[in-house]
Formats: C-alpha cells, sequence, structure tokens
C-alpha cells in the first residue's frame, strides 16, 4: 500500500468507476476520486459495535495552504490536515465516542434547532429559497456560510457566517451587526473564505448586503422576524461598470493560453469565447443539453438568467472541441459543484499576463463587440447573446416570437471563422450573412 504525497494526490486521475486510495501514512484514511475528478478524503473503520462505516472528512485542497488552528470535517484539506484529522478521529475513537453516530447527531441537532436561530435560518432561507430562485446559488450560500458537503447536503462552513452567528436568535441581529459584517467583508474577506485579491473590494461587501437583505425580506415573509434590520444600512457604492474588451492580439493569447490549463476546462473556455454563454451556463452544459443531430445546444430556462431558454448554434469548430471532451456522467466538463473557476483563473493570469485586468466575463463582452465589428445585425446580436432588450423588449418581445437560429447559425459560423484566423495569424474568411425576407404574418 503505496504512501500518499501531495504530489500523487493531484496527479490520481479519475476513471469510469469511483476511485478510493488508501494512505499507507494514516490507517483508515482514503481519497476518494469520483468519476467527475471532484477528490476528498474519507476513512472507514469499525464503529463501537463492530460494524464497517465510513466517514467523510472533506473535499480535497489543492491550495498547498494551511489553515491556521485544528482542522475540522466537513472544511476543505491538504493532505496534511487530513492526516491531522484522521488521527484526531482515531483518538475519539480509543476514547469509546461514536463518531459517525456524533456527525449524524450533529446534524439532526441542527435541523432541530428550530427556525429562531441564524444558522437554522441560513440554511432554511438556503434550501427554500436560494436553489430554486438563484442560478448560481452556491455563491450566494458561501456567503451566508453554507456549503454542498461531499455527500450533497448542505452544511456549515468553518468559520463562516453561519457558524459565527450559530446560536444568535435571527430577532436579534441589529442593523450594526449587518454593517459591521458588509463592512468586514469589503475591507478583509468573508467570514470562512480566503480573499484572492489584495485591498478592499466594494463588490464583495455588495454581494453581502445584496445576501443579507434578501435573507431578511424572506424572514419577514416567513414571519420569523417583525423588523428588517438591513434596512437603513448604507449600501456599499457600486463598483464602475466593466467595458474591457479583448484586442484581436488578446484573443489569440487567450486562445493560446488555455493550453496550460489543461482539460476538459480548456475547452471550456474556448467555447465560452465562441458562444458568447455565461460562465456557468457552459461550466455546466449537460450532456442532455446537447443536440448532435443539429450541431446545438441547448440552455434551459432554469439556467438562463433571463428565465429564457436559449438554443445556440454551434459552428464546427466548437462542435469538434466540444467531441474532444471525456465526459463522464450526465454533465460535460465537471460534477454538480461547477468549476474551480478561481483557481482556474489564476492559471489563466499567470499564462496570460495581460497589462489590463481580466475577468472572464469579459469574453463574453468581446463576443458581443466582435459580432457587431464583423458586421452582424445588432438584433441578431441580442439573439445570440439571449437578450431581451433592444428589438425584443417590451412589447415587441411579446409579439416577435422568431427565435433568428438561421441568423444565429450564420453569425456564429462566420465569428468562429473570425477567431481561429486571429489564432493562426491569418485573414479570416468572410462569409456573407443572408438576410432573411421578411414574409408578412409569418413567426415562428
Amino acid at each position: 500500500m503505496p504512501k500518499l504525497t501531495p504530489a500523487s494526490v493531484e496527479k490520481h486521475k479519475p476513471h469510469k468507476s469511483r476511485r478510493e486510495i488508501p494512505d499507507a501514512a494514516a490507517p483508515g484514511l482514503y481519497l476518494i476520486v469520483q468519476p467527475s475528478g471532484a477528490k476528498s478524503f474519507a476513512m472507514r473503520f469499525r464503529n463501537p459495535h463492530g460494524r464497517h462505516v465510513k466517514l467523510t472528512l472533506g473535499r480535497l485542497d489543492l491550495s498547498g495552504k494551511e489553515f491556521a488552528g485544528d482542522p475540522v470535517i466537513g472544511q476543505p484539506l491538504t493532505l496534511v490536515a487530513a492526516r491531522r484529522l484522521a488521527s484526531d478521529v482515531h483518538r475519539q475513537r480509543a476514547l469509546g465516542n461514536d463518531m459517525v453516530a456524533l456527525r449524524h447527531r450533529e446534524r439532526l441537532e441542527r435541523k432541530a434547532g428550530g427556525p429562531r436561530t441564524f444558522s437554522q435560518a441560513a440554511f432554511d432561507f438556503t434550501g427554500q429559497y436560494l436553489k430554486r430562485e438563484q442560478r448560481r446559488w452556491q455563491a450566494s450560500a458561501r456567503l451566508l456560510g453554507i456549503a454542498v458537503g461531499d455527500d450533497g447536503e448542505l452544511e456549515m462552513l468553518p468559520k463562516g457566517l453561519a457558524d459565527r452567528w450559530r446560536d444568535r436568535p435571527v430577532a436579534e441581529i441589529t442593523g450594526d451587526d449587518v454593517h459591521m459584517i458588509v463592512d468586514e467583508v469589503r475591507e478583509k474577506a468573508v467570514p470562512g473564505l480566503k480573499r484572492n485579491a489584495d485591498g478592499p473590494s466594494n463588490a464583495m461587501g455588495a454581494a453581502m448586503f445584496a445576501v443579507l437583505s434578501r435573507l431578511f425580506r424572506w424572514l419577514l415573509e416567513k414571519r420569523r422576524v417583525k423588523v428588517n434590520p438591513v434596512i437603513g444600512v448604507a449600501a456599499p457604492k457600486a463598483g464602475k461598470s466593466r467595458d474591457r474588451v479583448l484586442t484581436d492580439s488578446e484573443i489569440k493569447a487567450f486562445w493560446q493560453a488555455t493550453a496550460r490549463v489543461g482539460a476538459p476546462v480548456a475547452q471550456c473556455l474556448k467555447l465560452l469565447l465562441l458562444t458568447g454563454c455565461r460562465r456557468d451556463e457552459i461550466g455546466l452544459l449537460r450532456c442532455s443539453e446537447v443536440d448532435d443531430a443539429d450541431g446545438t445546444i441547448t440552455i434551459p430556462a432554469s439556467r438562463a438568467k433571463n428565465k429564457k431558454p436559449h438554443v445556440v448554434p454551434l459552428p464546427p469548430l466548437a462542435r469538434e472541441i466540444l467531441r474532444s471532451v471525456q465526459t463522464s456522467g450526465d454533465q460535460v466538463f465537471t460534477n454538480g459543484r461547477g468549476l474551480a473557476w478561481s483557481r482556474v483563473k489564476a492559471q489563466l493570469d499567470d499564462a496570460l499576463n495581460f497589462s489590463k485586468p481580466f475577468v472572464l466575463h469579459d469574453l463574453r463582452r468581446t463576443f458581443s463587440t466582435g459580432l457587431n465589428k464583423i458586421g452582424v445585425e445588432p438584433h441578431v446580436v441580442e439573439a445570440c447573446l439571449n437578450h431581451q432588450s433592444g428589438h425584443k423588449a417590451g412589447v415587441a418581445g411579446v409579439y416577435n416570437q422568431y427565435a433568428y437560429l438561421p441568423e444565429k447559425t450564420a453569425a456564429l459560423d462566420r465569428w468562429a471563422n473570425h477567431v481561429i484566423g486571429l489564432v493562426e495569424g491569418r485573414a479570416a474568411k468572410v462569409v456573407p450573412i443572408k438576410q432573411r425576407k421578411a414574409v408578412r404574418g409569418r413567426s415562428s
């Protein structure tokens, strides 16, 4: 039985079936590798009744940085932290404690804690509102100190806001409390999470303000509080709207830099540029949303920002990229947790070394600007972006149900040809876009 090392933990590749790799340096400790590529640590041992049991410790942390304090079950763990936690579990077992039963009891006690504590309110709000109403609900949940565990259940982030205010009655939280936590997020970091950038962040402060505002409005609707403490608290000023568009040379550099990230993220990044879709519309793409026969993908209403389904006709280049992805399960690029975008962005930044700050949403703005630049009609650009503005705003959007699929197909083909021309350093072959003849009284 080999001894795990930080390098081997990172290099273990997913197979078609779930893998458990034992660690010779820590009896009972296993590295779990899911078919999706997700990795975590777990332990197997006998409980006090002699039954074989499994205890999930936490997700693998590849940052290489150790958190201060003792590791706890449920937090992301480095190999060193996992071994230390495994040793503590064995010590508790030696004292006669049933660790699996204790973990189960903690969850039951949390559920039975009543709706009046902040931690329970955060769990209920996440399960009953965020998961149902928000596309990127996990990001909002993490602000409140709630995450999805390896077993798919909601759990508290160690040192997160729900953990900090675990037993505080929601009715006793004041505007001063809200102001202090928003200010802490803006100046330092979200409780329980690491800040990647240096300096204050109005955007993160505004995000925390928004999720707390929505939480307490929901609690008012559920009659769990009588006063919304967020009212009267000044919201952080919104940052300046971004207008970053990649230049032709930066598009080429971005395309080449994706190779540094590796598959399947590289293919995902290229598709973001070629389709203009939002980050998680492609990142969370399902095999069931891909139509090989028609050469399209369909973003369902549940994953679209405007709650309108979005059919994206893929040019041959995009279809070839999508076919190159080694897929296991229903999700094309990842498991249900989503890609580790912060890590992807850090790798991209190292490879790109752009002089101006760059975020992934700039690809969507570059796509939109690029389509206009190569002569695509504005209403077709809006259709490619799944926008309900401009030509389809208000009443026009109600009566004009035409999907512009042929026009979108031609526009995306033309854009892909333009991009590959930039990458290969040649003039793109411009394909004229045929205008649809108006047919009186026809809609589709």
